[in-house]
Formats: structure tokens, C-alpha cells, sequence
């Protein structure tokens, strides 16, 4: 399958001369959701702003749709929505209709299809609702809607999320998961998101890089980065709680593995207690 985004052994250099080093191959293919994990100063922010073309890569390998971003931004702008950590950096419109419109009006779309567009990612999103309201008085949980549905609304090829659940409360997190989820799986949309929630990750990702200090140290399509304490501590990350609980179960002898997710978790426990299968 061909990659949508490839880096390797990327190089930027900031513009105060602050040189920043990627170091390992990144591939994201067509449809695929993909969870970047690292601490702070570990490339995240620096690889994303490359696949944006915001900058350059002095060194290396970097392709955005067979695209080399920096040198052609206006070829993959409109084929690339963005959600920022900070909403209100993005929501500029007097009300959640226009805010959405904004990019489509942008690009000169004649107003019966921005009419038509806007509509078709509101009912998508259910949020037919807030067409109206006025953007800055919404909770941070329907701002970050308002934001994914206008990174959404030119439906573009790829979808860049960064730390999509800060601040959010568990519910609003649960509601954001499922519209990425479902234009993931409706719309063929490639997601790539970084976040420290790394309890979430297992219902966003089909495959996780661990960054740390600019290198690529870990790719999985499953879990097995939660399960490599030592891996985690060379992040500077700690384990997800799911796995902190069967890690102190098999270090007390219980013969069990580690789960996929919170049910899988679940079925396991009960088996190994009651010698049944769920």
C-alpha cells in the first residue's frame, strides 16, 4: 500500500539556529490510524510542523502525498485538516456555522456548496444543533467538535490531531474517539494523533511510534509498547493504568496476558479466576 506521509532521518533547524533531529523511519499508509507517543522535546511538534510545511527539512526523507510539503504547501493544504491542542487559536467566526464555512469560503466555494458542505459534516457529526451558537461560549468539548468539524468539512485525505483530550472530561473524550473513529472508517481518512492520554490509546490507533529525544524507538500494532516498562521509562512515559494493574497480576504469578483494551482486560481476569471462558 502506498504511504501517505514518509520521514527519515528528517532534520529541521528552528529559526534561532536550534537544530532538531528525527532520527528512524515514520510510515503512514492510506486509512490507517496512527498514535505518535513521546514527552516534551521528543520531535512530535517538529515532525508535525514538517507535514504541514510550516518547515523544512534541511536533512533527510520527507513526502506528504508524494509531496515534498514545505516546497509545494499550497498542492496539500486542502488535502490535510488540523486540530490544534488550543481551540481558540483555530475558532475565529462569529458563530459555529461560519466557523466551520471559514476554509470553503477561503477557497472561493461557491455558497450553495459551502451551504450543502457545512451541512453534511454537521448532520455527520451530530451537531445540527450548535449551527447557530456562538463559538467562544461553547463547553471545551463542543469547541473541540466545532474545530475537528471544520477540519473535516473539505473531507481531506489526512487528519492531524494534536493532544485532541486536553482539558476535555471523559464523556466529551468517549464523543471525540467516536467521530474520529467513524470518519476513519466511513471515509478512508488517514488520522495521526499525538497525546499523553495514553489510556485512550488503544480505542485511536491501529499502530503507535514512541518518540523520544528525536528518535523513532518503538513501532507497534498493538500493545506491546504498555507492556515494556523500560521502554516507557526511556521516554520519560509511565505505564497506562489498564497495564500497571496486569503487570503487578503477573508479577504475582497469575497467569495471564496482557489485554488489547479495558473488555478484553475484563474477559481475561474473569477466566483466570473462574477457570472459565467468558
Amino acid at each position: 500500500m502506498e504511504s501517505i506521509i514518509k520521514a527519515k532521518d528528517t532534520v529541521f533547524i528552528y529559526p534561532d539556529q536550534t537544530k532538531v533531529e528525527l532520527k528512524g523511519e515514520f510510515i503512514v499508509k492510506k486509512g490507517e490510524r496512527i498514535t505518535i507517543l513521546g514527552s516534551n522535546g521528543s520531535g512530535k511538534t517538529t515532525l508535525y510542523k514538517g507535514i504541514l510545511g510550516l518547515m523544512e527539512n534541511v536533512e533527510g526523507e520527507l513526502l506528504v502525498l508524494g509531496i515534498k510539503p514545505y516546497k509545494k504547501f499550497h498542492a496539500i493544504r486542502n488535502r490535510i485538516g488540523v486540530v490544534l491542542q488550543n481551540t481558540d487559536e483555530q475558532i475565529i467566526a462569529p458563530t459555529v456555522y461560519d466557523d466551520i464555512a471559514l476554509t470553503l469560503r477561503n477557497n472561493n466555494i461557491p455558497e450553495n456548496e459551502i451551504k450543502d458542505r457545512v451541512h453534511w459534516i454537521l448532520t455527520e457529526l451530530k451537531l445540527t444543533g450548535l449551527a447557530k451558537k456562538v463559538p467562544h461560549y461553547l463547553s471545551g468539548g463542543e469547541k473541540k467538535k466545532v474545530v475537528l468539524a471544520g477540519a473535516l468539512v473539505t473531507n481531506p485525505e489526512v487528519l492531524l490531531l494534536d493532544e485532541p483530550f486536553t482539558g476535555l472530561d471523559p464523556r466529551s473524550k468517549l464523543s471525540i474517539i467516536d467521530m474520529i473513529n467513524h470518519f476513519c472508517f466511513a471515509h478512508g481518512t488517514t488520522i495521526v494523533t499525538t497525546t499523553h492520554d495514553m489510556e485512550l490509546v488503544p480505542d485511536i490507533t491501529d499502530i503507535t511510534y514512541l518518540f523520544t529525544k528525536g528518535e523513532i524507538i518503538a513501532k507497534s500494532n498493538g500493545t506491546e509498547i504498555f507492556q515494556n516498562l523500560q521502554l516507557l521509562e526511556k521516554a520519560d512515559l509511565v505505564q497506562p493504568q489498564l497495564y500497571q494493574l496486569f503487570t503487578r497480576l503477573i508479577d504475582l504469578g497469575l497467569p495471564i496476558k496482557y489485554p488489547d483494551n479495558v473488555e478484553d482486560g475484563a474477559e481475561k481476569i474473569y477466566t483466570a479466576y473462574t477457570g472459565k471462558p467468558f
